[in-house]
């Protein structure tokens, strides 16, 4: 096949086109992923921070006397834990630490479904670059077996 027929297969059957959005993928991925990781590292750290709020808390109530007697405000485990809770119910400081969470678990989780697509996304353009590839190879064999009249027709009907 002539080198200006095949250049104008190449560009009707978008092969440059297929060849710049493969070649932006990998970039495309790495960027995602990076964000993924510092998404996971903020839930990370928010979870800390709330486990450690939640441990302090548990230690001022755990130290907490009856002004009376001077024993223990909450003597069993399972009291204290109520304690916890009725007291993180209404902080405001708590509540805000679990929005952080939550507002990092979701950004986490959307950003990982848009690494997610844009995998899916490079797959799909391979598979169209392996598609077109095949075109091409079939296009070329029968350029050179002398079939070019058929080669146009099938062309033009194909459009």
């Amino acid at each position: 096949m002539e080198t200006a027929a095949m250049t104008r297969l190449m560009a009707d059957l978008n092969v440059y086109r297929i060849k710049e959005k493969l070649l932006q993928y990998p970039q495309k991925i790495k960027d995602k992923k990076d964000e993924v990781r510092q998404f996971y590292k903020y839930v990370q750290e928010g979870q800390m921070a709330k486990k450690e709020y939640e441990a302090e808390v548990l230690a001022k109530i755990s130290l907490e006397t009856c002004p009376d007697s001077g024993k223990k405000k909450y003597s069993t485990d399972k009291s204290r834990q109520a304690a916890v809770q009725k007291k993180l119910k209404n902080d405001f400081e708590y509540h805000d630490l679990v929005k952080i969470v939550n507002t990092a678990q979701d950004k986490h989780s959307r950003a990982q479904d848009e690494l997610d697509q844009l995998f899916d996304e490079y797959k799909s353009w391979q598979l169209i670059s392996e598609i077109t590839s095949n075109e091409l190879q079939l296009w070329a064999g029968r350029a050179r077996s002398g079939n070019l009249k058929d080669l146009k027709q099938q062309k033009a009907m194909a459009k």
